[in-house]
């Protein structure tokens, strides 16, 4: 890292809600120990998995350890640490991650670079690699929402143009730090609707990320997650559908409705125009959850269905040459390439990447607990 790179770096502050993950924090300290990033961990577990306080081998990184109350539900659990960690940033920006997910290095210095010149600009998304690891030895990786590009309009001055935008975010970015704590604030305070519909606050997220930064897109990866396990997020056993649309429920639509406008309300002062713009959000959430109840799926996609599971059973090499023919828009829905194919995707898509920092995060995925620990002084 050149010096200037070291001096951007060090005015980031990331939280790491976790809880009973010790492996996983073992990499991230692995990840984060030799940069100028403060990063703050906050572990819900029974017990700490750490020395509490900053951690010996990697100066920047704090461990806090914020257990559950007694009887207290693991939502407000989270809830609790996720609002505690987003008071300890004294930098002027802010992230927010999770214990098995990376910032890239050149993603966060562009990102800084961008916010540091330009004061219009509230918050940097990029491009999303996902890894998936099986056994010690064995990775495979591809990219998500390749779909997100970037839009002037998420950059305009009237929150109402922003919040009806379609979202490139909604929690993995790099943020001012004033604008980051008041998304946090108003999308993780426990509200009326939160035991029985927790969806709620995604979808508030989701549309706070809009309306409250002014954003701009890199066409280069800013994080690298774990893909998403299939069947570890179990939906609500209310549905969206019925929470939205049943008079049992309203009462708690309408404090979604209230609590989206003081959102809008952190960034904008014309209180009557918030009005509006959260209940047009919310009306339309309605509308379309009405229209999706009785929507049959059409014959193309059901096509296009059919057609992915069919080349997902070719022979790697067939599904290869298959799969460099595709636009990125269709390959993504593949899924699970090598790395090193997965870099000649990349250049064909033009997406941006520093090759030597994704080996380097599949080199600590793939590092044995022991040398691990070891390296961390655990």
């Amino acid at each position: 890292m050149t010096p200037e790179e070291v001096a951007l770096l060090s005015e980031l502050t990331i939280i790491i809600p976790t809880y009973n993950r010790p492996l996983e924090l073992e990499r991230a300290i692995e990840f984060w120990r030799d940069t100028p990033v403060t990063v703050h961990i906050l572990d819900g577990s029974e017990k700490p998995w750490f020395p509490l306080g900053h951690i010996k081998s990697a100066s920047t990184v704090t461990y806090h350890h914020i257990p559950a109350e007694k009887d207290q539900a693991p939502m407000d659990s989270i809830f609790q640490r996720i609002l505690y960690g987003s008071k300890l940033p004294v930098t002027k920006f802010s992230a927010f991650g999770c214990d098995d997910d990376f910032y890239t290095i050149s993603g966060l210095v562009e990102s800084l670079e961008i916010l540091k010149s330009d004061n219009s600009i509230d918050a940097v998304a990029g491009r999303v690699l996902t890894y998936q690891k099986s056994g010690h030895v064995d990775m495979s990786w591809w990219c998500k929402y390749l779909g997100w590009k970037d839009n002037e309009k998420l950059r305009s001055e009237d929150i109402s143009v922003r919040a009806v935008q379609k979202k490139n975010w909604f929690l993995y970015a790099v943020c001012r730090t004033d604008c980051w704590q008041k998304f946090l604030s108003t999308s993780y305070t426990p509200r009326s609707f939160t035991k029985s519909q927790d969806y709620a606050h995604e979808w508030m997220m989701m549309r706070l990320s809009t309306a409250l930064f002014r954003t701009i897109f890199l066409e280069k990866f800013l994080t690298v997650r774990q893909a998403t396990v299939e069947g570890a997020n179990l939906p609500s056993a209310l549905s969206w559908h019925d929470w939205l649309t049943l008079e049992e429920y309203s009462g708690q639509v309408l404090e979604l409705r209230s609590q989206l406008q003081r959102g809008f309300s952190a960034v904008s002062s014309d209180q009557a125009l918030n009005e509006i713009t959260a209940n047009r959000l919310v009306d339309t959430e309605i509308h379309k959850a009405l229209m999706e109840k009785s929507k049959t799926v059409g014959s193309k996609q059901s096509s296009n269905l059919i057609k992915r599971s069919l080349v997902r059973n070719l022979p790697n090499w067939l599904k290869n040459i298959y799969v460099l023919a595709l636009p990125a828009s269709s390959a993504v829905g593949l899924k699970k390439y090598r790395l090193r194919f997965l870099f000649l995707l990349l250049n064909r898509w033009g997406v941006g990447f520093d090759k030597r920092e994704i080996v380097r995060i599949e080199k600590i995925l793939l590092m044995p607990r022991e040398e691990l620990r070891l390296r961390a002084n655990i």
